[in-house]
This record gives C-alpha cells, structure tokens and sequence, in this order.
C-alpha cells in the first residue's frame, strides 16, 4: 500500500509594452501612448495594436494518489483539486489605429500610382480602430476550479493475459471573476449586445472518461506478445479561449469607424466621426456561449515477435479521433444579398466555437536486433494521415 500525496504552487507572470509608452504629441488617443499608423505597401507605424499586456496567473494544486497491491491485482485511485486564478489586463485597440489605403472605390480621386500613400499624405484614412475611453476597463481576475478523481485496475488474470481497467471523472467550473465583470453574447443571430452575468450557459457534469487496456501472450513458449487499449481523453477550454470575454460590453466598447476625420491632435469619441457616419461597435475576439468540451478517442493495437538470434519484429496501428476541438471564426458575416450582417445589430464578431473535428490513423512497424556487448540497432517506418478542421484555436497557433 502506497500514498503520494502532493501540494503544488505555480506563479507565472508576463508582460508586453507599448513600443512607444510615452505619452506623445502625435498620440492617437487622449492620454496614452501612441498606437499604430498602418499605411499599405509600407511597415506599420507605433506601437502594435495587442499592447500592453499584463498578466500573472496562479495556480494551486492537491494531488492524492493511492496504489494497493494485492494478489493479481494493483488497484489506483486518486484525486486531483486545482485553482487557477489569472489576474491581468489587455488593452488592446485602447491606444488607437489609424489605416490608410485606397480610397478611389469610395469615389475619392487619386493623382498619383500610389494612392495608398498619397491618401496618408492628404489625411484622408480609411479605418479608425479605438476604444471608448469612458469604457475601457480590460482588467480582469478569472477563476476556476478543476476536480478529477480515477479508479484503475491492473488484473494479472493469468501469467498469458494482463487486462487495465480504468475509469475518470473530471470537472472544470463555469469561470468566475474577481469583481463580478463577465459579460457574453447568449445568441450571435438574436442578442443586440453582450449580456453580463456568466460566460457559459453551464458547464457538463457527465465527463467521464473509460480506458481498457490488455497484454496477451497466445503462445506458450511467449515469443508473440499482443497488446491494445483504448481511451478516452478529455481536454479543457483554458483561459486563453475565454479571457478575451474582456473586451464585451458594457465594460470595454471597441469601436470601428469608416472613413473617419483624421484629427492633428488625441481625437475624441465625436471628433472622429468623418464620411462614414457613426462608429459601429465590434468584439475582438469571443467564445462561444454554449460550449462543449473537447475530447479524443484514443486507441492503438501492437503485436511483436521474438525471432532468433536476438531479433524483434513489430507492428502497430495506433489512431485518434478529435471531437468538440476549439476553432475561431468570424460568427457574424456580411450577407451580400441582405445588404447587411447576419445580425444588423452587431458588428464583427470573431468567436471561439467548439465544433471542430481530428482524425489520426497511423501504420507502424520496426524491427530491432540486439547483439554482444550492450550493442543494439534499431529501424522504424511510420505510414500516416493526419486530417483536421483547423490546426489550432487561435489564428496565431
């Protein structure tokens, strides 16, 4: 009878600056540092538009885990308890982005082969991107919770056959936050503004995860062994999925004007309405308001063969299967033929969804020999196909 017990503590903390912190005369917004001045064809002006970043996430952690052998069996239990709190702002757009391109398909006139730059040099942009300054609050302190507890069985059933049973259970809370400020979108084709109150509708109680696993040797003298098993292994949708929930209203209001005024001096919400009529709101990036958790299917058989003279010849099949995997897109599109978005009453929308797909399947063989002396070679060839929906859930994965 074994106990291992362990009480973890993890502190990580990170920050990224404006390239330009200094508040300066050509700052695009009141009292903050200078943004980004893109013109087309040229590298970007001041600062990126993400910056600053500050963050520092602290994790504490319980892990219980307790083995008992007994005859033909190694029983495993454990429990896992962890709390995760990440602290931090992300302000971006707060400092502001002029962009400046093409205007002749608005009607706008250009004289020169460069119109892109001929249009910065007559102040007439494109794009403003910016936050309101009397909702521009991107400090936040996410909480969660994580319970897993497990039961395995090792059973020697005979000196040729050995199963592994197990079973898994896990629990990863709704996020809360520190001062209450969470915000989400409950139907992107309905809801005219983000709700404030919890960022899932619920969280799944039922993430069970089953594995079996077995080892047999069909033949006496034990030359042939055969091993499979299969699981299922679940995944979390982790902060950096939903932290960006920040950016909803009615505590942060990112704002997108067309063809606006471009002002000599830090512009404000009304100075900067141009050509384009009023600014419209839009959300840097979301998560789903009905998630489901992520999960694979895993599941490999092997066999190997003991020839003579210290050779050893195997084969394998091992594959996965990805189900509910985070992927983003844009939720609310421009419809051509409605002349408008999906949902007129909110503007782009860039969303984490949960309905991606993956699929591995793998053949694999080797063969090995050992010789005197320590010495040993070994070869392997691995045929694969890998096929996904999107490889990562974020567009800089």
């Amino acid at each position: 009878l074994l106990n291992d017990l362990k009480v973890n503590f993890s502190r990580v903390a990170q920050a990224s600056r404006e390239d330009y912190p200094s508040q300066l005369s050509v700052s695009l917004s009141p009292g903050r540092a200078l943004g980004a001045i893109s013109v087309g064809g040229l590298p970007q002006l001041g600062s990126d538009l993400v910056s600053p970043i500050v963050s520092a996430a602290n994790t504490f952690e319980f892990i219980d885990n307790l083995s008992y052998q007994r005859g033909s069996h190694t029983i495993k239990a454990g429990a896992n308890f962890k709390r995760q709190q990440m602290n931090g702002r992300f302000d971006a757009l707060i400092n502001g982005s002029y962009v400046f391109t093409d205007l002749t398909p608005f009607g706008l006139p250009a004289f020169t082969s460069n119109p892109s730059l001929e249009f910065f040099l007559r102040a007439q942009p494109f794009l403003y991107l910016g936050v309101d300054p009397a909702l521009a609050d991107s400090t936040r302190g996410f909480r969660q919770n994580y319970t897993g507890v497990y039961l395995q069985d090792d059973w020697r059933v005979s000196p040729s056959l050995t199963l592994n049973l197990g079973l898994r259970w896990e629990y990863w809370s709704n996020p809360s936050e520190a001062s209450g400020r969470l915000a989400n979108i409950p139907n992107i084709a309905t809801s005219t503004k983000p709700v404030p109150g919890a960022i899932w509708s619920g969280v799944p109680a039922n993430l069970f995860s089953p594995r079996i696993g077995f080892s047999w040797k069909p033949s006496v003298n034990g030359k042939i062994v055969i091993r499979g098993g299969g699981a299922i292994v679940r995944d979390q949708l982790w902060s950096n999925l939903y932290a960006d929930t920040r950016f909803d209203e009615p505590y942060y209001r990112a704002l997108q004007y067309i063809l606006p005024s471009f002002m000599s001096r830090p512009p404000s919400v009304a100075s900067l309405i141009g050509f384009g009529g009023p600014p419209s709101v839009i959300g840097i990036y979301g998560v789903t308001y009905n998630p489901q958790f992520p999960w694979y299917g895993q599941y490999t058989l092997n066999v190997q063969r003991e020839l003579g003279a210290g050779w050893l010849v195997q084969g394998t099949y091992a594959g996965s299967r990805g189900l509910h995997l985070p992927r983003t897109g844009e939720a609310n599109p421009q419809i051509p033929a409605l002349g408008h978005r999906l949902n007129p009453a909110l503007g782009s929308e860039v969303i984490v969804v949960t309905d991606a797909q993956s699929s591995y399947n793998s053949a694999q063989f080797g063969i090995s020999r050992r010789f005197a002396k320590g010495i040993s070679l070994q070869a392997n060839y691995t045929y694969s196909r890998s096929i996904d929906d999107q490889s990562g859930a974020l567009p800089s994965d």
